[in-house]
């Protein structure tokens, strides 16, 4: 630290007892003479990691129900902090070790664009399908993006020991926020760490008359340890035609080799040319085949590049604002082990599509976090339901999975009020039981967006309301088969002044070009977007069959074959709404056809 005079030190506290900012000037005083540039910003923190847990770990194509002795990829629904939570807790911490450690970790997080994202999709059947755009995930924070800052820097500090030694951080960002998170990797991962800083260059169609056309972004690349793994054969660029004309000798082992002006051989490497931190990869065109209709859906090509370079076979991946899940197919094709994450839960339905796809071969446990990360208080829940409720109307708001008895407790509490329950979700008993007492008391059951648990957006969210399903079983000697009658909505308050509402059982969408509503459901069966049958075996849901939508294919059969192999006495149903969010029903097996309430 500079030498500070008595005028100098006077001033400083007198500030600080007067609760004021300091001036520029005297920030600069106290700061060592010999520190390195480093990035401050107002509330600047890194947030400790929350106690974690995991809820309905659900086990697809696998085969092996002993899931406790070996490696399964892993789908995580729930945000970067909570992950790590679980990711750093045993027994998953042991496994993560004894398989090498993590050796590469991807990161696309929010750029501050300041809009929302909306996934291209549609509903109904392909012959009468209607297009549907809901929100895959919020990219607006406040003015100095302080909530933005903590999170990306306590993200980057709890990931910095959950590598391997010989591990390797991908951070993907743009224009906007690609000087500061430069300064904060420097910060947690030391700036000797930095290995590349990567241009990202690619056409699109953004013009500008103002400015240089936007066409790149950046990868920053920051190794754990000094010795980070890195196969540079393996991404080799193919060398252009005119480039390998000139290779027109050929020695007497047969190597294509030009001669240089002081007598020696240029041999020509058949992997290619070495690949330099200029990556030209293109976009995703709006009819390519890898399309998913999640946006900001980057090319399978970047990604298989970054595994390649940065890890072997049999090695564990991530990315922990997964999206649409290509890392995860990209590891899968490229044998790697890997588990991915994100909060949105467009995104964790959207990957799970993708890894069940016929073309990819993926055993995977897909589960929902469980934090007790505490939610802002500043969030007024009346005014991000969009609703005028009355006195006697009661908001209830649970940052934990509720469960039958919980669910019980509130209404207890609350006698003669109109209860609505917001929550992250609600377990299977708790949706059967609400629906039986439907008719005695009035209970509103809404599921939170996750992204909306920690700030107050500027307009009314839409609140997926939760769902209970009639579900038919027949049982023969060739097995159980299960069919889907009918959907309830567990919801007294709908929505009127959100983006989508609920009339009768449709599905509407404001129009902001007219005052009429259009609707987007014909039938409650385009409210699915997918569902499986779950057999318990300990505390996991092993999915014994499943079916989804995709975007070539808009059907789904209601009804399952007849399936073997049940040995428990009961399945768990789960449904997949359009929204992402996912809904289970325990239904008991007995001898005869068995119907639940209807």
């Amino acid at each position: 630290m500079k030498h500070l005079s008595e005028s100098d030190k006077s001033r400083i506290i007198q500030s600080i007892k007067a609760g004021t900012p300091l001036s520029e000037t005297d920030v600069q005083l106290l700061m060592p003479e010999d520190s390195e540039p480093k990035l401050y910003w107002s509330k600047k923190r890194c947030r400790p990691l929350p106690e974690s847990t995991l809820q309905y770990p659900s086990n697809f194509n696998s085969t092996d129900s002993d899931t406790s002795s070996h490696w399964i990829n892993q789908v995580f629904h729930g945000d970067c902090l909570s992950v790590l939570s679980v990711l750093g807790s045993k027994p998953l911490q042991d496994k993560i070790v004894n398989a090498g450690g993590i050796k590469l970790v991807y990161m696309d997080p929010p750029f501050d664009v300041g809009s929302d994202f909306k996934l291209k999709h549609s509903i109904g059947p392909s012959h009468q399908k209607t297009k549907f755009r809901p929100i895959a995930y919020r990219d607006s924070w406040s003015q100095h993006a302080t909530e933005l800052l903590n999170m990306l820097y306590s993200c980057f500090s709890h990931i910095h020991p959950l590598l391997a030694e010989d591990g390797t951080l991908y951070v993907h960002c743009d224009w906007r926020l690609s000087g500061v998170i430069r300064l904060m990797l420097d910060e947690v991962f030391g700036k000797a760490q930095l290995r590349n800083e990567i241009c990202w260059r690619y056409n699109s169609r953004t013009m500008a008359s103002q400015w240089f056309a936007r066409k790149h972004d950046t990868i920053f690349v920051y190794s754990k340890g000094p010795s980070p793994i890195f196969n540079g054969d393996a991404v080799r660029i193919p060398h252009k035609p005119e480039s390998k004309s000139q290779y027109n000798k050929m020695d007497a082992e047969g190597r294509l080799y030009k001669p240089q002006s002081n007598g020696k051989r240029s041999y020509l490497n058949p992997l290619g040319q070495p690949c330099s931190d200029v990556w030209d990869i293109q976009l995703l065109g709006s009819r390519t085949p890898e399309r998913s209709g999640y946006p900001t859906q980057k090319p399978l090509a970047l990604l298989e590049r970054m595994i390649k370079a940065s890890s072997n076979e049999g090695d564990i991946v991530a990315d922990l604002f997964c999206g649409s899940g290509v890392l995860a197919e990209a590891a899968d094709k490229l044998n790697r082990r890997w588990l991915v994450a994100d909060i949105g839960s467009l995104a964790i339905q959207t990957t799970t599509k993708r890894l069940l796809s016929p073309t990819i071969d993926a055993t995977f446990r897909r589960s929902e976090t469980n934090s007790d990360r505490m939610i802002s208080k500043d969030i007024d829940w009346n005014k991000m339901l969009g609703l005028r409720l009355g006195l006697n109307t009661q908001i209830v708001v649970e940052t934990k999975l509720v469960t039958v008895q919980r669910l019980q407790q509130i209404v207890t509490d609350f006698p003669k009020k109109d209860l609505i329950v917001l929550a992250i979700n609600f377990d299977t008993e708790c949706l059967q039981w609400a629906h039986k007492n439907r008719n005695n008391y009035s209970v509103s059951l809404k599921i939170i967006p996750r992204g909306q648990l920690y700030f107050q957006p500027k307009h009314p969210v839409f609140f997926m309301p939760a769902l209970c399903a009639e579900i038919q079983s027949i049982q023969r000697q060739k097995g159980f088969q299960f069919s889907i009658r009918n959907l309830y909505f567990i919801d007294h308050h709908p929505q009127v002044n959100t983006p989508f509402t609920i009339s009768q059982g449709h599905l509407y969408e404001s129009s902001t070009k007219s005052q009429t509503a259009n609707q987007l459901t014909q039938s409650w069966s385009d409210w699915i977007e997918g569902w499986s049958i779950d057999q318990p075996i300990h505390d996991e849901q092993n999915i014994i069959w499943h079916q989804f939508r995709t975007q070539n294919s808009r059907v789904l059969e209601c009804k399952t074959p007849f399936l073997t192999g049940i040995t428990q006495s009961h399945v768990v149903v789960t449904l997949y709404d359009i929204f992402g969010y996912t809904h289970r029903q325990r239904l008991t097996l007995l001898d005869a056809c068995q119907e639940m309430d209807k």
